[in-house]
């Protein structure tokens, strides 16, 4: 259901498409439940990017029941992926970890046409940022932790032979899976090169093998105002090293600006002595933060391919781009979690840059340390842009983008914009109007730093990495990977180089 799904919060809006009152759902129904069903209230859930989301009350002669259904798209049915998401759910619930039971696996669609999954309602709410904030989830930050503790360990517990009819994908080789990705999607970005290098040189033994959700992180988990009522979206579980859930959690992007290692919430060594408390095992610390950085690398990689997926004709495609510009959010991550040695502090030059408002002039270019060094070798390649450095999608398709939103949407539109994205294409002047701004400084200082490597731009950077530069050897290497990161992150998310 995602950081969207349905919530106590958030009722359920009437789906006036479809009847209040089915006779075939009554039948099905009847059938399932074990009990006469005398009429259904359908009405749709807030969320499911993927998937629908419906909610069921079926009036019985004994009252209401109220029950959710995860429905494929049509067009976009995956039956297997439905049955093999079934089995895990059946295992979890057997196994007794907090999660909406499965009521009954309708991968043949029998309900409303396309593979679904019946599940018992859950209260509570899936927003993070509401969990995190709100007063009346107070005493839940509290308890979360050590809930989310016992969740994992309970998961990992499941026998594999509990899944066996999942056919779940095994994830051998976490490394060179990524390594996989990035090649396909043809982009060229350093700090992903070197950071694929240094987790392969830095991989830990294995923590064992078990079911991993996959997506264990606030906003796949339903919080009452107790603590953890549910752990929701299993559709990417999978055989793995346990850790990988551990170090995923902790995430910096699933935080959601929270302070605690842990979700936002929680300090890791404290989580990892509860989760040995519940599972006989406690992981090694280094170990969960190089799962840690391993996830916010593939998160690196996922807002590229997010970025991919946009097209001119594509409802979210300003969406869609604009989190490509949230890679860098990822490398700045990625350099702290596996270079911290190589990086030196931020200048205070640069800290009118960071807080620059919108609109403004922006600070005049200076010569920083990197412009005054002299230039240790010629720069091979052409000169440094800013579409290079600002890498994709650049300025000038995002503004494309927001044209074709603002003539589809809003000029033709019916008036339905909604605030999101006005929000979205909000971020996006801002970013463009910024980078304006930003750019001659920026392409001063990283073009500098640069030519001290003798590069020009991002391939001979990656070039230079695939050659075999060692950052553990060649200290001056990381510092420039960060400055062009620092700069990136100036235009399209200043904030996060001030967040927690």
């Amino acid at each position: 259901m995602g950081a969207d799904g349905p919530t106590a919060a958030h009722p359920p809006q009437a789906d006036s498409s479809r009847p209040t009152a089915s006779t075939h759902l009554a039948r099905a129904l009847s059938r399932i439940l074990g009990t006469p069903v005398h009429e259904v209230a359908v009405s749709t859930l807030a969320g499911g990017a993927s998937r629908e989301i419906l909610r069921f009350d079926a009036r019985t002669t004994d009252g209401t029941r109220t029950c959710v259904l995860r429905a494929d798209h049509r067009g976009n049915e995956a039956p297997e992926a439905n049955a093999s998401e079934a089995a895990v759910l059946a295992a979890a619930g057997h196994a007794e970890v907090p999660c909406a039971r499965l009521i009954h696996d309708d991968t043949a669609g029998e309900l409303i046409g396309t593979p679904a999954l019946l599940l018992e309602h859950v209260t509570g709410e899936a927003i993070a940022r509401r969990i995190l904030r709100d007063e009346r989830f107070a005493a839940a930050r509290t308890a979360l932790p050590d809930d989310l503790a016992r969740a994992a360990a309970r998961i990992h517990a499941i026998d594999p032979a509990a899944v066996a009819r999942a056919e779940l994908t095994r994830l051998s080789d976490p490394v060179e899976r990524l390594a996989a990705d990035y090649r396909e999607i043809g982009i060229v970005r350093p700090v992903i090169e070197v950071s694929l290098r240094r987790l392969a040189e830095t991989r830990p033994p294995a923590g064992g093998e078990s079911l991993v959700h996959g997506d264990f992180r606030l906003g796949n988990l339903m919080v009452d105002e107790s603590g953890l009522a549910a752990v929701l979206d299993w559709e990417l579980a999978h055989l793995g090293d346990p850790d990988e859930d551990l170090g995923y959690l902790c995430m910096r992007a699933w935080r959601f600006g929270g302070p605690g290692e842990v979700a936002g919430l929680g300090d890791l060594d404290a989580f990892l002595d509860a989760y040995a408390e519940a599972s006989g095992r406690r992981p090694d610390t280094a170990a969960v933060r190089w799962w840690q950085a391993r996830a916010t690398l593939w998160w690196a990689i996922g807002t590229l391919r997010q970025m991919q997926r946009a097209h001119e004709e594509h409802p979210n495609e300003l969406e869609l781009l604009a989190i490509g510009r949230r890679c860098a959010e990822q490398e700045h991550d990625l350099l702290r979690l596996l270079f911290a040695d190589h990086l030196a502090p931020a200048p205070e030059a640069h800290s009118a840059a960071e807080s620059i408002p919108t609109g403004s002039g922006g600070p005049a270019p200076a010569v920083t340390a990197d412009a005054a060094h002299g230039v240790h070798a010629a720069p091979s390649g052409p000169a440094l842009t800013a579409d290079d450095l600002f890498s994709a999608p650049t300025a000038d398709e995002l503004l494309g983008a927001l044209s074709r939103w603002l003539t589809r949407d809003v000029v033709a539109g019916d008036g339905s914009v909604t605030a999101f994205r006005g929000r979205v294409a909000r971020n996006v002047v801002d970013l463009v109007r910024r980078q304006r701004s930003l750019e001659p400084a920026a392409l001063a200082e990283v073009s500098a730093g640069l030519a001290r490597l003798g590069v020009a731009g991002e391939h001979g950077l990656a070039q230079l990495i695939r050659e075999g530069a060692d950052p553990a050897e060649a200290a001056a290497l990381v510092p420039v990977l960060d400055t062009a990161t620092r700069w990136r992150l100036r235009t399209s998310n200043p904030a996060h180089l001030q967040e927690t």
